[in-house]
């Protein structure tokens, strides 16, 4: 059962051939002096944006779209794009919804049927922070809340759920959801916006930063957790703008644990190549057949 199992998860997540706008080759060579510069500059503006939110609002918030993988290879419950209850994505062992919902240190804030329009699944899932080293360090000396809003969007919809983070990080307008007598801002509004989930740019490239009229803001952080993310779009991230929090350069599968990890790096203040190692570790931890090291070698930060 377990082999079969993870014969559908292979295959839903399998990337299908296709051409990429950019060289796969271009990501193990040394970046560019523009791209290196762009690159410390956002992350110097990111943190200050983290610090100085913290101490304005006592919270941060983070908004991730999350694709439901289909069955067209291997149909099963696990596959349905439709249904998020059981989808690999959402509703499986190591879905978002199951899993963060489960994960030490998490708590289920909030959650509803999506927002009428496209998204059919919303969950906010919130936690406490006490202050690390690495925050004290930075300017952050009391305790603060993390919230997330996790959407499920319809197989149907990978691309508006692919090109949704960059609307978001570019819009002036954010999600406002009000529950338990609080107000929280997502969307525009979030420190980091991103997306997990099959790859829909392996089917046909397009370019979701064309719709981005008001340019790129460097407090604002994007990740891909997603096959090959980093080829179709970290350059793009990086020239327009936004900090780049973690792609991945190599086939993955795009589980919740990695969005986990990635989070605890945030918790813990350890930013920049924080995010992948954390990420990393946990994909390494779940995925029993892959070392840690070769784990990292499969992100991109």
């Amino acid at each position: 059962m377990l082999c079969a199992f993870g014969f559908i998860v292979a295959i839903a997540f399998r990337p299908r051939a296709t051409t990429t706008p950019h060289d796969i080759s271009s990501l193990r060579a040394a970046p560019s002096a523009e791209l290196i510069a762009a690159t410390r500059v956002s992350a110097a503006t990111f943190q200050s944006h983290l610090v100085r939110t913290i101490q304005q609002q006592g919270h941060l918030t983070v908004t991730l779209h999350v694709g439901l993988t289909d069955g067209e290879a291997a149909p099963s419950k696990f596959t349905n794009g439709n249904d998020p209850r059981t989808n690999l994505c959402w509703g499986a062992l190591y879905g978002v919804d199951t899993h963060m919902a489960n994960a030490a240190g998490w708590r289920r804030f909030y959650g509803d049927k999506g927002d009428g329009k496209r998204i059919i699944r919303r969950s906010i899932f919130s936690r406490r922070v006490a202050p690390s080293a690495e925050w004290v360090a930075a300017g952050v000396d009391q305790a603060f809340d993390v919230f997330v809003l996790a959407n499920a969007w319809p197989a149907s919809r990978l691309r508006d759920a692919m090109s949704q983070p960059i609307l978001d990080a570019c819009a002036d307008g954010p999600v406002m959801i009000t529950h338990d007598g609080m107000s929280l801002a997502f969307g525009s509004a979030s420190c980091m916006v991103g997306y997990l989930g099959p790859n829909a740019m392996a089917d046909a490239y397009w370019d979701p930063f064309e719709a981005c009229k008001s340019g790129g803001h460097s407090r604002i952080g994007l990740f891909y957790l997603s096959s090959m993310s980093a080829v179709y779009l970290y350059d793009s991230t990086v020239r327009n703008g936004f900090y780049p929090v973690l792609f991945a350069r190599l086939p993955i599968v795009p589980e919740a644990y990695l969005f986990d990890g990635m989070m605890q790096a945030l918790l813990e203040g350890e930013l920049d190549e924080g995010f992948l190692d954390s990420a990393a570790r946990a994909y390494a931890k779940y995925q029993k057949s892959i070392p840690a090291e070769s784990a990292a070698s499969m992100l991109y930060q």
